[in-house]
């Protein structure tokens, strides 16, 4: 009878083997020994279950009042994106306005709101006319300097929602769905 010598020899299949299974026995003891130390910590203890003195619960009854403590100065109305959030507004702006024409060559929604907001046309203007200029100068001065920056503002120009139009009011566009 022939005994068979690799069965008795650490080849690269078995060293492999015994390899994982002793990793994944030292994570799960390490994810045992952080979970044990970090539930003996008073600060992990959230909520009103907490008995041990450091929770997030604290006694609300004196700050209930039976009336608000604000004074409602205008009807609710509902804020029209088009116009009323600067990233928009200055965007379609930049888009529409033409010097000649001035504020008549705006579209309906701008010309109203700028009707009412007279100072707000004298600094977006004042942003078209002299800011926007000197930052595209700048930036073809710095070039890769940008970088981080026009990375921010790539992002905050990706927040408009799909599928609804910027040019219907806010009463027939929100949440269509």
């Amino acid at each position: 009878m022939s005994t068979n010598k690799t069965s008795d020899q650490l080849n690269r299949r078995k060293f492999l083997k015994v390899a994982g299974a002793a990793s994944a026995a030292a994570g799960g003891l390490g994810i045992g020994i952080w979970s044990v130390e970090s539930g003996r910590d008073p600060m992990t203890y959230t909520g009103e279950e907490s008995y041990q003195g450091a929770a997030q619960y604290f006694n609300r009854k004196r700050f209930e009042v039976n009336v608000p403590p604000y004074e409602k100065i205008g009807p609710t109305r509902r804020v029209d994106a088009r116009t009323e959030v600067i990233f928009s507004r200055i965007g379609r702006l930049r888009q529409e306005w033409d010097d000649e024409k001035g504020i008549d060559g705006l579209s309906d929604d701008l010309k109203a709101y700028y009707g009412n907001n007279p100072h707000y046309l004298e600094s977006d203007l004042e942003y078209h006319r002299e800011i926007i200029p000197k930052w595209i100068e700048e930036r073809e001065k710095y070039q890769d300097n940008y970088v981080l920056s026009q990375a921010w503002n790539n992002a905050m120009g990706s927040v408009w929602p799909p599928g609804i139009p910027d040019s219907e009011p806010p009463e027939i566009a929100d949440f269509p769905w």
